[in-house]
């Protein structure tokens, strides 16, 4: 049986490629592509079964989260908690940069496997253990004139939909109260507890 068109498929081959929304992190991901598809060499790490490295890994975590839940039990102290916290936010942004990278990998991975697709002349395959991979062209937008793009959501009558992003938003009300001035209307300002730790 033969493979249903795409929704798009009409209007995708029309349209440019689309390059990315950030030149650094496209030669990011050409440096790590090329790393990728270097020659093997020596120093090359093997792991057998990556999985179970990882379920390995997950065991640990969750022992260390065992043991930070617990950490201050009959410690009830601000100094103790502070600690503790500080250990936790420690843990979190390494393991932020764990998620970083292996962010960027996949994007590699990802660029690569499309770009070897289309060289082979296909858009589907399917892996020894029964998992189907596809890729397929769509349309997507990027806004590249911010005014224009608003005179025409108010031309569409869109204008009800159209919100400032919460950051804009909240600096802005930040910088009114500063001023001593009341919040924009449709705003409640509130006191929330922030937290800061060393030199952030």
């Amino acid at each position: 049986m033969a493979k249903r068109p795409g929704k798009y498929a009409h209007v995708v081959n029309t349209l440019p490629k689309f390059p990315g929304d950030d030149p650094e992190r496209r030669e990011l991901i050409e440096r790590v592509k090329a790393e990728i598809i270097a020659p093997p060499n020596e120093e090359d790490l093997h792991i057998q079964d990556v999985r179970v490295t990882v379920e390995n890994l997950e065991k640990m975590l969750k022992v260390i989260i065992s043991a930070e839940k617990r950490a201050a039990a009959g410690k009830l102290y601000a100094s103790e908690f502070a600690r503790i916290y500080a250990e936790l936010r420690w843990l979190r942004d390494r393991i932020g940069t764990w998620d970083d990278s292996v962010g960027l990998l996949l994007e590699a991975y990802q660029v690569l496997m499309a770009e070897q697709m289309e060289n082979e002349g296909i858009s589907s395959l399917t892996l020894s253990n029964g998992q189907p991979v596809s890729t397929y062209l769509e349309p997507y937008a990027q806004i590249v004139d911010k005014e224009a793009h608003r005179l025409w959501a108010v031309d569409q009558g869109l204008e009800r939909q159209m919100v400032l992003p919460w950051a804009t938003s909240n600096s802005l009300a930040k910088q009114m109260l500063l001023a001593g001035e009341p919040e924009p209307p449709g705003i409640k300002i509130f006191a929330k507890t922030k937290v800061r730790l060393g030199s952030e």
